[in-house]
């Protein structure tokens, strides 16, 4: 008896809940409405759209069970981020992505806050008692940073792009502009450097000189 209400329970509540974030070997999967609507659930309507606002489908809904509560199956498996606006006034979304996107979303996470760390140090810590090799070595560290931060943009142009997300062709647009002004930034910063390091150096040497250090 245990064993036919087991087998039982996936009948009764059909497919798995979608995630936020679903990979496609989950689905098909089913939404849930976050309420019980007046009347019954077929007299209410589901349009789903794709990333760029277009209707991709329209469907009744179905009732959950023995509940008053409604859903819709999704069956869309090709990574994209799936808006959907039902008639019981429930809206949301289902973001489709692989597991692979999902690891390197992680990575990407990861490698920014390595960045955010390195761009922080220099206000923290202090690498040497020498004034001219601290502002050597910490200007080396910002150069370090936004030569990072290069590469944390092309990871997220690829992120987006290998996700379907509509954003991927903006960034693609602005990754040129956005890149060289880095390495403009980094050859000032580099030149900065120079200068101030040199700057501090001879200012150290004149004040040895006179007895001061």
């Amino acid at each position: 008896m245990v064993m036919v209400l087991i087998l039982l329970v996936p009948l009764v509540l059909g497919l798995d809940e979608c995630k936020r974030v679903t990979p496609p070997s989950d689905i098909p999967c089913r939404v849930t409405t976050t309420w019980e609507p007046p009347n019954l659930c077929s007299t209410y309507q589901v349009t789903i759209y794709n990333s760029n606002g277009t209707n991709l489908s329209t469907s009744s809904l179905s009732t959950l069970g023995s509940t008053g509560f409604c859903i819709f199956n999704f069956t869309i498996t090709e990574p994209a981020d799936y808006p959907y606006n039902i008639t019981t006034g429930d809206t949301g979304n289902v973001l489709v992505q692989s597991e692979d996107n999902m690891t390197s979303l992680s990575v990407t996470i990861f490698i920014i806050l390595i960045n955010i760390a390195i761009f922080l140090g220099p206000s923290f810590i202090q690498f040497s008692k020498n004034p001219p090799l601290n502002n050597l070595m910490s200007k080396m560290v910002y150069i370090l940073g936004l030569t990072f931060l290069t590469f944390n943009t092309t990871i997220i142009i690829s992120l987006a792009e290998n996700a379907g997300l509509g954003i991927s062709q903006e960034l693609f647009r602005y990754q040129f502009f956005f890149i060289w002004g880095i390495y403009f930034a980094i050859l000032f910063l580099f030149f900065y450097m120079i200068v101030t390091t040199m700057k501090m150096w001879r200012v150290q040497k004149t004040k040895k000189r006179m007895g001061e250090e």
